[in-house]
């Protein structure tokens, strides 16, 4: 089978590896000559400096789009398959982390083979250390319209941080100023990470408590355990 490569940077240089082990004919494009003969040597992939010419191709039936943030959208736009004439971006990993991280490998931010990856346009589990101000600024560092699915940012708050009105005065002040900036969707586990390991130990006792998942609710209990052992490691806010 004939693939494409759009961006042979780090990540297209995976993705050049991951299919050439797999016996698919590759032709790589970018805009960088070293980084185009570093897949020809390595890889034997094709070279190419303008993907324009790969996407009419006929023969080719598949292209990752390897390029950075500020570019993904456009090239997106030129593509299309059998299915669809407009071809979109979207953060797909959104509420099937756990399962992609489960053949994806270890990330240099110190996440290990097998373990859940991002979720959608949240943190990494646990790498968020400044607050959730900080997070939700992190997030909209990129502009979210450009993506059809998978924008939401999930942040897990403690439900002591809610007591009294002051602080439900300080959620909506940082919701409203997230849309301000471009954000499209937040959704909120008030939930703390002492009830959910109750819940994993006495699952009766918990049949009701609701956690938000990537866009809709669930019951904890009727999760697996893997996606429990999700929602625990993420960090646990508080807004000062």
């Amino acid at each position: 089978m004939k693939v494409g490569v759009i961006g042979a940077g780090y990540w297209g240089k995976k993705h050049v590896d991951e299919y050439t082990q797999i016996g698919a004919d590759v032709t790589v494009s970018d805009l960088v000559d070293e980084n185009l003969e570093i897949c020809r040597e390595k890889y034997g992939a094709r070279p190419l400096k303008n993907y324009k010419e790969m996407l009419s191709d006929k023969a080719i039936k598949a292209v990752s789009i390897c390029t950075p943030n500020k570019t993904h959208y456009d090239v997106c736009k030129q593509c299309h398959s059998e299915r669809a004439k407009v071809y979109k971006a979207g953060l797909y990993s959104a509420a099937d982390h756990v399962a992609q991280g489960y053949t994806t490998w270890a990330t240099p931010d110190g996440r290990r083979t097998g373990e859940p990856i991002a979720d959608a346009a949240s943190p990494v589990q646990g790498r968020d250390r400044n607050g959730p101000t900080a997070v939700c600024l992190s997030a909209v560092c990129y502009d979210h319209s450009k993506f059809m699915d998978g924008v939401c940012l999930n942040v897990k708050i403690h439900p002591t941080a809610l007591r009294g009105e002051e602080g439900i005065a300080k959620l909506r002040m940082m919701t409203q100023a997230y849309f301000k900036k471009g954000g499209l969707e937040i959704q909120y586990n008030i939930v703390d990470t002492e009830t959910m390991r109750a819940a994993q130990t006495d699952p009766a006792a918990y049949r009701d408590l609701v956690v938000r998942i990537a866009g809709f609710s669930a019951y904890f209990v009727e999760l697996g355990l893997n996606n429990q052992n999700d929602l625990i490691s993420r960090t646990e806010n508080m807004l000062s």
